[in-house]
């Protein structure tokens, strides 16, 4: 016989699957609607990017159940702090929770790499998910934590000044070279000051310092310049999006290729002296436990 938290544990996954699959119908329905714009009258057209408005909005309100009914699929349910309060040593998705009176959010921990207890902020492996975004989308987040993924700007604001965290960024290249850059201190600020690099502490690591260069400056989107250059934006012309001071020596959010020097590359100059598009990249903060 099922035991009560074995029935409410199916209840749980039905309802999990039921909301899944809604999403997915509605997405699915999206798809179809984007296609038939393109065929039929102006009057028709408004009358379905309505629609399409209406059903986006239902993607977004199913997205925000699954969060605060904390059904998400997550290898843990129990909401903890932060990444170092989960001892099963086990990587993967976890809710996390800053604050009793906050509402927990999903993040993927890594458990075992650097000792532990990291939140994954950034991952690219493949191309599969374009990073040429706007700002609401880097805002937000993207992407899916089992393959390329952001976080979200404001989740790191919110967790890099509710705690002090530290940095970790890894590059890798076509030809297997790895590196990495590990700063003490980073944070960033809210939006309202355009969720700048508002501190980044001391460099260590293999990969070289590409990024003390930007400290103390804003984010900037292919549609919120922001990087103190008189002329152009630095997001279109590096194809990507960063705390971009005249256009910088980092560049992990640029175009996923294969290329030898081309600075709208996802790139990491000090890495190699170069411009060179990387196969691989992954930012990680962790809280810093003051002694």
């Amino acid at each position: 016989m099922m035991t009560s938290e074995q029935l409410l544990q199916n209840k749980l996954n039905a309802v999990e699957n039921m909301v899944k699959s809604t999403r997915e119908d509605v997405r699915n329905e999206v798809k179809a609607l984007k296609i038939v714009i393109g065929t039929n009258s102006e009057q028709q057209k408004s009358m379905l990017e309505s629609v399409i408005g209406g059903l986006n909005m239902a993607i977004k309100l199913i997205n925000k159940l699954l969060e605060s009914s904390n059904i998400l699929p997550t290898r843990s349910t129990q909401r903890i702090r932060s990444c170092l309060a989960e001892s099963t040593k086990q990587s993967g998705d976890y809710m996390i929770q800053l604050e009793h009176n906050k509402p927990p959010f999903e993040a993927y921990c890594e458990l075992t790499d650097f000792g532990g207890g990291w939140i994954v902020i950034q991952r690219r492996s493949n191309g599969k998910v374009d990073f040429f975004r706007n700002w609401t989308d880097y805002r937000e987040g993207f992407g899916h934590f089992d393959d390329e993924f952001w976080l979200g700007l404001e989740r790191v604001h919110q967790l890099t000044s509710n705690r002090p965290h530290e940095l970790i960024l890894e590059v890798q290249d076509a030809d297997g070279n790895y590196g990495y850059a590990r700063y003490d201190e980073f944070q960033i600020s809210g939006e309202d000051e355009q969720y700048a690099l508002v501190k980044l502490g001391n460099y260590n690591g293999t990969a070289g310092d590409a990024l003390t260069y930007n400290k103390g400056y804003s984010f900037s989107t292919a549609d919120r310049d922001n990087d103190g250059k008189s002329g152009g934006n630095c997001a279109e012309e590096r194809q990507g999006a960063w705390w971009y001071y005249k256009c910088s020596y980092a560049n992990l959010n640029g175009r996923y290729q294969n290329a030898t020097n081309d600075w709208s590359s996802m790139s990491w100059y000090y890495f190699k002296k170069d411009y060179r598009g990387l196969v691989y990249s992954r930012m990680m903060i962790r809280e810093v436990i003051e002694e």
